[in-house]
């Protein structure tokens, strides 16, 4: 398992370089979280404002040389066309994509008043991210006919993220200068930050649809899915296991699914549609197709090391007592028609730490759009 895990890992990093020789994504998406979002919590405190911008490839778009790069990479990994290592049409469309995500994340103490702040609450922290990716999609017995969940669906997602805690992240000057602009609470503590530190994080996760209904003639669907994965490295080393629920009209067969259960309310890939020949929908209707569903998820995260939380590698700087297993639930909405979909995620966190007596929400809204459906 941990060779697959291994080559799998190389391999998303050297497809998703070899995507930026494309002339374009197949899809682009904006990801915002913020506690703003979260529905009566207001307050900067623990993970407050998230940034993410997503693109994502697939192979039949790359360049002859990025292809020739993937029919290699596929004789190390059968998710890419066959253990034959041949390139099929089915598989460049429907089995695989890879991407990159940039991004900026920070954390804040409860009182943004005090200077220094409070021992006993979280440390000011920023993160500033950069990942590469790949997503591979298997349908149940090969079975690509059917546009909602088939019972026996997976998914499986590998991921490294490369990133730099501390002073050069940046999260001082963007939330000092946000809330400078909108008159808000100016945050006192950031000259106690974490240190500078680098961060290497591989994380890695799969899903499988346990049960999913029929299709309706009216095109509401339901599914029911489990999800492991687990995240090693810095900033965070943890292990987790959820189950999802989506009900709604006509939800895309496969979902999103946790980038590693180190991210938060939304470190997700968006849910995108590839291509399904003979799902009873003509390519000219995809632009005007209207789809909008529910997602209810319940996650335990038992944690390692969280550095926002544990406080530098080296020891010296701001640290609490984290606790070691976390719960969380997480209820989403989307709406997509055609290219573009929009998702709001709200996510309820149990303390994080030992001084930490409430639980913690958090919002998060993601815009998607996809070039090429």
């Amino acid at each position: 398992m941990s060779t697959n895990l291994a080559r799998r890992s190389i391999c998303a990093v050297a497809l998703s370089v070899a995507a930026a020789s494309c002339q374009a994504p197949d899809g682009v998406s904006i990801h915002e979280e913020n506690d703003f979002f979260g529905l009566g919590n207001r307050s900067d405190d623990n993970y407050t404002q998230g940034l993410r911008v997503h693109a994502w490839y697939r192979p039949s778009n790359f360049s002859p040389g990025a292809r020739e790069l993937i029919h290699k990479a596929s004789k190390w990994n059968p998710f890419f066309g066959g253990h034959d290592g041949r390139l099929t049409e089915r598989s460049t469309n429907w089995l695989s994509m890879y991407g990159w995500t940039i991004g900026q994340s920070f954390y804040t103490p409860q009182d943004l008043t005090l200077d220094p702040p409070e021992s006993t609450d979280r440390p000011y922290a920023g993160w500033l991210q950069s990942s590469v990716e790949g997503l591979w999609l298997e349908p149940v017995k090969d079975d690509v006919s059917q546009e909602f969940a088939q019972t026996g669906d997976k998914q499986e997602i590998a991921r490294i993220t490369f990133g730099l805690v501390g002073p050069a992240a940046g999260a001082e000057q963007v939330q000092s200068e946000w809330h400078r602009l909108i008159n808000d609470t100016h945050p006192e503590g950031w000259s106690h930050q974490l240190g500078a530190e680098p961060t290497i994080m591989y994380s890695w996760a799969k899903k499988h649809t346990v049960l999913a209904t029929d299709e309706s003639s009216s095109g509401f669907a339901a599914d029911m899915s489990a999800t492991c994965g687990a995240s090693l490295g810095t900033p965070f080393t943890v292990a987790s296991g959820s189950v999802g629920l989506r009900v709604g009209y006509r939800p895309p067969r496969f979902g999103w699914i946790d980038v590693g259960p180190g991210d938060h309310a939304g470190g997700v890939i968006p849910q995108i549609r590839p291509r399904v020949s003979g799902s009873g929908a003509s390519e000219s209707d995809a632009p005007t197709r209207l789809r909008f569903y529910g997602t209810l998820d319940a996650r335990a995260t038992a944690v390692g090391w969280n550095t926002f939380l544990d406080g530098n590698l080296d020891g010296d700087g701001p640290s609490v007592d984290a606790k070691r297993l976390v719960g969380e639930l997480q209820f989403g909405l989307v709406l997509a028609r055609g290219r573009y979909s929009l998702a709001w995620v709200l996510q309820d966190r149990s303390p994080e730490f030992a001084e930490d007596s409430d639980s913690h929400r958090i919002g998060a809204i993601l815009l998607s759009y996809t070039f090429e459906l």
